[in-house]
Order: structure tokens, then sequence, then C-alpha cells
């Protein structure tokens, strides 16, 4: 965050120079106002399958509309800010995690409730005011604060405390991912192979794991590395 309000992006993909900052907070010509009181970043970052290269994903805290909301944005060569809170919903400790294709973020809101919300790429979009309530709510009492996030690939963890009571007690939310469908990326669709047996590659999100079939029969298994490419030769096939 710089003097004004603004949140830049940046890296290095060497670890020694750094390349240009990006201006995250930047509509980039939007019928919306610019922001400029934006604060707390919060950063994520994955490799998709069929990227070119890493993902980040970012969520702060902004004032600009007049309340203050929670911001979402996908750096994927360009960029779009979006506002995902509404003026009601008062949030606070904004936080973000990604695994593949797939991107989460949790706050509090109205220091009282945990909020949850996702998404997706390629478009990267989160709905504005579509939230889900994923803590208790049988108390309205305030206490429901500081969560914090954690993926493993499959699942996402949401953690946080609650003093709603006197017991000051820890409470955790597990979620489950929909990970992405396999991409085939060789052979091409439709090409024509004039071997019996076959090397078909492609991407997914890690950690699924790739059948291959020819017809009903099953001629290969694999699972994606880390970055999700994956690569299986097949045993002879029927045609």
């Amino acid at each position: 965050t710089v003097s004004g309000g603004d949140i830049f992006l940046g890296g290095s993909a060497d670890g020694i120079t750094a390349g240009s900052p990006i201006d995250v907070t930047d509509f980039h010509g939007s019928s919306q106002p610019a922001i400029g009181t934006a604060y707390n970043p919060q950063l994520a970052v994955s490799n998709p399958q069929g990227s070119s290269g890493t993902v980040s994903y970012l969520a702060w805290l902004d004032t600009s509309p007049g309340y203050t909301a929670v911001y979402s944005a996908v750096v994927a060569g360009s960029h779009s800010a979006q506002r995902i809170t509404n003026q009601t919903a008062n949030p606070s400790n904004p936080r973000i995690v990604a695994a593949g294709s797939n991107f989460f973020v949790t706050w509090t809101q109205i220091s009282n409730q945990i909020d949850f919300a996702s998404g997706t790429l390629p478009n990267g979009s989160i709905p504005c005011c579509n939230g889900v309530v994923i803590s208790d709510t049988s108390s309205t009492n305030d206490g429901r604060v500081q969560p914090s996030m954690a993926i493993d690939g499959k699942s996402v963890y949401v953690v946080w405390h609650d003093h709603t009571n006197p017991k000051g007690e820890v409470y955790v939310r597990q979620d489950t991912m929909v990970p992405q469908p396999p991409v085939i990326t060789s052979p091409a669709n439709g090409a024509t192979v004039a071997s019996g047996i076959v090397t078909v590659s492609g991407t997914s999100d890690p950690p699924l794991s790739i059948q291959v079939f020819d017809g009903a029969t099953l001629v290969g298994t694999t699972t994606p590395d880390s970055a999700g490419m994956w690569s299986v030769t097949t045993s002879p096939l029927s045609n």
C-alpha cells in the first residue's frame, strides 16, 4: 500500500531483479470511480491448468465507495478490481487463498459473523454481495473475528476466534473444492495417430487422478505434477 491508498503488486522472476509494479486498485478506465483508499492487502498465488504462468489473487479493504468494503482482483496479464460486499457489511480482516483455478475469500462481517465467497477462472469474478455466512448465527453478539484460511488442493479451511460467549472458543470450517475438468493438449482434438500406442498429455488441477480410456477400457493412469501438467503413454489401443 502506498501513500494515497493504492495497492501495488510487484514480483521478481529471478529473486534479484524486480519487475514493474502493477496498481491493482486501478479500474483501467471503467465507469466505476478510481479506488484510492485501499488498505490491508492479502495475496495468494497459483498455477492453474492452461495458464502460461503464475496467477495472483488479491483481496483488500477499501473505503472509496463511502463505506468499508472488501474488494478482490485476479492478476493474469490483465486485471479488474471488483467490490464483493455491500454498504451494510462493515467488513474487516479479509483473507484469501488459491489452488489451481479456484480462489476463496473470507472476512468478518458486522463484527459478529464470518462470511465466505469463492471465484473460479477463467473470468475470476465474485458477484457482489453473495457471501455465505459460515459461522453460527444463533447469537447476534459481537465477537466472531480474526479468520484465517488454509488450502490443500482438495479442501479449503477457515478458522476463527469466537468470543460471543465467555469460553472464547475457536471454530474451524472445512469445504471441499470442485476441481476443473482435465484438459488434453496433445494429441490435438480430431488428430489421427498412426501408432497403436499413444502418449496423451494435458493439464489439470492437482491432485486429480487422470484416467485415459479406449472406449470403456482403461488404457492409462497418471497424476498431474505440482504445476498441473500430466502425461501418460497408453497400452495398445483397439483401433
